[in-house]
């Protein structure tokens, strides 16, 4: 069988899906990519390639490209908020160890090489997938748009909220062969704000004048984050701020609470990190200023690495199939690399048989698995070394969250089985204020109910709370489903006083959530009543993540 006569849908135009579709070209496969936003839009600040992808590059063409368009990567120059030298790791001998170097470039570089070899009819935009199907025909992608698309392969290369990956999990969980670990959502690990400055003058910022790419990364003794400073071509900077938070919490980081990518979200965050010192006699509030709006993000960053890679004639691949958050920079590496093995197992297939595919997913995982679960544990790894283990090792404060007073509860009700979600609300209690005590002697143990729709959720308890209690370290994540989303836009939140034998109302309130779903985040004091009464108030931070474009 020739290549040519495998029909390939790639669900995604990211890094993983375009640079496969570049392998796929250079293979001979048949292919197209169904993109659901309206044009590539290269979100996010910079990132790097090294001597494990960059060989990739070179066959197929692109290696000068690449080269042209970045720095490369030479040490980590650390920094305390004085500016003083705390520390420096040398990457100097990467090229000589391995053949090539690690490099840095901005995303928009790194997406207009990878288009420049994929025809541009291959590639289908607002094609938002749905749902995949799978027959003794093929697989299909059915979009938003009605159209729907047949071909031999599906991989699901649209990132950490796949859609692929949803739809043949729904098909595993129906099936009994969905683990425990995959069905649990995504945990937030990292907090970061990221830009790419215009072009600034090499005199006020000597690291440009270098054509190596020195990291400066500033670690202050009293804030919760960390910067990294890194020269692009063009006399560019790009810079992001990050902070490691397993979940979100009240108190001086709590402005590190984050929507999704875009400018809109960035603006206010940017105000609360401006003042930290950078290595160039000024503050990041400098770099801020001349950094085009729509090029600073502000993310949550989550990690995960999924144990389903395939079923069928549908597979999985790059953040749609194990997720790891950027510190460590390999990402796009592991997507790249996937892409090969994928590329060339198929290039060797006898027939498209569902034998045949069946059989190359299983080498597909079986070569890349372990190499992800591992990249990810080294990811993982790094960023805690970047973060809360350098304010240690250098004097600063160590900002791991305060513990929980008890285990968070399951769910009480759990109907959204088998639904693709669009959407999630997280809710995080901060503290109350002015509770009636309904304790005749002692202080209240209060804790919150929250339901919305049909699903109920609980957070922990402050045992003896009393009338101002403080929930330190709760998040409660709630889904949202396009079928009962009507149902959904009031959040119906009851302050109870626990007790062994029945616990007794404090207050309720109903929380119209339209502010938080149109502008993905509301932080406020919220009234609650107790027959007609007065009953104190509840500060709560509320942040909506759409999982749909």
């Amino acid at each position: 069988m020739s290549p040519s006569d495998i029909r390939v849908t790639i669900v995604g135009g990211g890094i993983g899906g375009l640079a496969l579709a570049n392998m796929f070209e250079k293979a001979k496969i048949s292919f197209i990519i169904l993109e659901k936003a309206t044009t590539i839009r290269a979100l996010g600040s910079s990132l790097g390639l090294d001597a494990s992808s960059l060989p990739v590059m070179e066959q197929l063409g692109l290696l000068d490209d690449f080269y042209k368009a970045s720095n490369a990567v030479r040490h980590f120059n650390f920094h305390n908020e004085a500016m003083k030298s705390i520390g420096m790791i040398d990457f100097s001998d990467l090229e000589e160890i391995g053949g090539y170097p690690a490099i840095i470039l901005d995303r928009p570089s790194f997406y207009s090489i990878l288009l420049k070899n994929v025809p541009k009819h291959k590639i289908l935009y607002n094609k938002r997938v749905l749902s995949v199907t799978q027959d003794a025909e093929g697989a299909t992608a059915s979009c938003a748009d009605g159209s729907a698309y047949l071909s031999d392969i599906i991989i699901g290369a649209d990132g950490a909220y796949s859609a692929v990956r949803q739809n043949i999990y729904k098909s595993l969980k129906q099936k009994g062969r969905l683990s425990h670990s995959d069905d649990k959502p995504l945990g937030y690990n990292q907090h970061c704000l990221v830009g790419v400055s215009a072009p600034l003058n090499p005199e006020r910022y000597p690291i440009l004048k270098n054509d190596f790419a020195d990291f400066e990364i500033v670690i202050p003794r009293d804030d919760p984050f960390y910067t990294i400073y890194m020269p692009l071509p063009e006399n560019r900077i790009s810079w992001a701020v990050i902070q490691n938070v397993p979940r979100a919490d009240a108190r001086k980081g709590d402005g590190f609470r984050f929507s999704e990518w875009g400018p809109e979200a960035a603006l206010e965050m940017g105000d609360f990190v401006r003042h930290q010192p950078n290595p160039f006699n000024g503050t990041l509030g400098d770099i801020i200023d001349q950094t085009p709006k729509d090029l600073i993000s502000k993310i949550l960053l989550e990690e995960k690495f999924f144990e389903a890679w395939y079923e069928d004639r549908v597979v999985l691949l790059g953040d749609a199939c194990h997720k790891v958050v950027p510190s460590a920079g390999l990402g796009a590496n592991l997507a790249i690399l996937e892409g090969v093995h994928l590329c060339n197992l198929l290039v060797d297939m006898p027939t498209v048989s569902q034998g045949n595919i069946t059989k190359v997913f299983e080498e597909y995982y079986h070569q890349r698995s372990k190499i992800a679960k591992a990249a990810l544990a080294n990811s993982r790894q790094f960023g805690k070394v970047m973060g809360d283990r350098m304010h240690k090792l250098f004097g600063g404060r160590h900002h791991s969250p305060p513990k929980v007073n008890k285990p968070l509860p399951e769910p009480l009700v759990d109907p959204d089985e088998g639904k693709t979600p669009i959407g999630e609300l997280v809710i995080v209690p901060i503290q109350g204020r002015d509770l009636p005590n309904r304790e005749r002697f002692g202080k209240q143990d209060p804790f919150i109910l929250f339901k919305l729709g049909n699903v109920s959720k609980r957070s922990s308890t402050d045992v003896r709370g009393g009338q101002r209690p403080r929930w330190k370290d709760d998040q409660i994540n709630i889904l949202m489903y396009e079928s009962d989303a009507k149902d959904a836009t009031s959040l119906h939140v009851t302050c109870l006083d626990e007790d062994h034998q029945k616990s007794e109302l404090i207050g309720d309130c109903v929380i119209n959530l339209a502010k938080v779903l149109e502008h993905g985040e509301h932080d406020d004091w919220f009234e609650l009543s107790y027959k007609g009464r007065e009953a104190g108030e509840l500060m709560l931070q509320l942040t909506y993540y759409s999982h749909v474009s």
